[in-house]
């Protein structure tokens, strides 16, 4: 007779007022399977979450974060000005990892590169985040990019995706 597993969970909060949501772990997250490489800009796909056409995305998967270095999880170069909302799902795994996750574009009525950091430098406990849309008005011809820095490698995964708005 196998003696009773003992199951660990996590728990996700979605928003302020809102009542968290406790799963199971480990939460599957399957690499290699139907997913880009990252940082790279695939075709225009399917709606996205606003409702807009999908523009670029880190894969299908979280993508799992190797290094301590600087990655970009995508980008992508508009033609024309283009009105963009930005998404952003991250899962810390085992440890608490110090987390930067950024959004650069050039605005289009200052002309200006701007960088929003969705993360900044926060230390994450070990679970889900699921963050805030990033509503941006991105000036054609200049890259809109992710980029995520964590403090120990192999212990976060990230998906990023950039949608029309």
């Amino acid at each position: 007779m196998s003696s009773p597993q003992t199951l660990q969970y996590t728990t996700i909060y979605l928003a302020p007022g809102l009542p968290p949501i406790t799963i199971p772990l480990p939460i599957p997250i399957i690499e290699g399977i139907g997913t880009a490489p990252t940082g790279t800009q695939g075709p225009p796909g399917p709606p996205g979450p606003s409702g807009g056409a999908n523009l670029a995305n880190s894969g299908t998967a979280p993508t799992l974060i190797s290094t301590t270095s600087p990655t970009n999880l995508f980008s992508y170069t508009p033609s024309g000005n283009q009105s963009m909302v930005a998404y952003a799902y991250v899962v810390v795994q085992n440890n608490t990892t110090s987390v930067t996750l950024s959004l650069t574009w050039t605005d289009v009525v200052t002309n200006s590169v701007q960088t929003l950091n969705i993360i900044n430098g926060q230390s994450l406990a070990p679970g889900v985040y699921t963050l805030t849309p990033a509503f941006i008005n991105a000036s054609g011809g200049n890259a809109v990019t992710m980029s995520v820095t964590v403090s120990l490698a192999n212990n976060v995964s990230v998906l990023g995706s950039l949608d029309t708005a």
